[in-house]
């Protein structure tokens, strides 16, 4: 490209553009050689804005991958290895916010180089999206600190936790809480009357959130199988929404014997009640006679050798 003529910024000509000169040429009048080798240099690099966006989801896909990962081969669940089938899935899902966010903010250096007013808006993405990051980062570093907290927590703070904590209807730490042997049955109570329908349900975290629930159990199961649940605790989660609490009640041995009937009778009855039933020691013969003529061969089998139990203990 041949350059007719250039002005220094002082208004004398020079014979070649240089830094603080504007230059002419056919194309008409542009700003020193040096800037123009820089435009020049950001159009021709490989490092796009989409380029940067790859970059930058690729580590989030990884890292998501890893700890992933690290979540499957932790649990003791019997259907943890299908986690495995959604890991790629899940993995590429949380990596497109982090290819927004490398995207726009390579996008915005360029058009706020070129003081285009686009590039305000792709800066204003990319800066939600941090700020969104950076909230998601603190927010879990906060839980896993209350976790941790919860786990030592002695006994005698144990209600006002359930009562006061801001923390005191989140699943994960609830979970931690479960975990003490000397957690009252007032607390248990408490818990099971938490109107939460998200506590019913079965979750999953990195290990040192999980700690000793290695199954995912939901937190009314956990509930359930605590040693000092009593009765109360047991009527409320007869009303569970979730089946699998529901056949936990079913076969925990503190069960008033009319719940055990209810269940028993329920139109929407199903195996993992009638495996609570048939394990019960406490579920009333009759029943256990219909259930040891199951088509199901668990239950069947669970309710013979109850009922063997239960008919020997009668003869004592």
């Amino acid at each position: 490209m041949a350059y007719y003529g250039v002005i220094a910024s002082g208004g004398s000509a020079v014979s070649d553009c240089g830094p603080r000169t504007l230059c002419y040429n056919e194309t008409g009048w542009f700003w020193h050689k040096i800037h123009q080798q820089k435009q020049n240099a950001m159009k021709t690099s490989w490092i796009t804005p989409f380029i940067t966006g790859i970059l930058v989801a690729t580590v989030a896909f990884v890292v998501h991958w890893i700890l992933g990962d690290w979540g499957i081969r932790s649990s003791s669940s019997s259907t943890a290895a299908i986690g495995y089938l959604f890991l790629p899935f899940t993995s590429i899902i949380g990596s497109i916010p982090f290819f927004a966010f490398g995207f726009c903010a390579h996008y915005a250096v360029v058009k706020l180089r070129q003081r285009a007013r686009i590039g305000y808006f792709f800066a204003t993405v990319a800066g939600v999206l941090a700020t969104l990051f950076i909230g998601i980062s603190i927010y879990n570093v906060t839980l896993w600190t209350a976790v941790d907290r919860v786990r030592t927590m002695p006994q005698a703070q144990h209600e006002a936790f359930l009562q006061d904590s801001f923390w005191r209807t989140n699943k994960y730490v609830l979970g931690a809480l479960l975990e003490h042997p000397e957690l009252s049955a007032e607390s248990l109570y408490r818990i099971a009357t938490i109107p939460s329908p998200d506590l019913h349900q079965r979750f999953y975290a990195l290990p040192p959130i999980m700690g000793k629930n290695t199954r995912g159990l939901a937190v009314m199961r956990l509930v359930v199988l605590h040693p000092n649940v009593d009765e109360r605790a047991l009527i409320e989660l007869a009303k569970s929404p979730d089946l699998y609490v529901q056949g936990q009640v079913a076969g925990n041995s503190k069960t008033p014997e009319e719940i055990l009937r209810h269940f028993y009778t329920m139109p929407s009855r199903n195996y993992l009640i009638d495996w609570g039933l048939a394990e019960n020691p406490n579920t009333p013969a009759d029943i256990l006679h219909e259930l040891a003529k199951s088509h199901n061969e668990y239950t069947r089998r669970s309710a013979e050798r109850n009922l063997g139990t239960v008919e020997e203990d009668l003869e004592e």
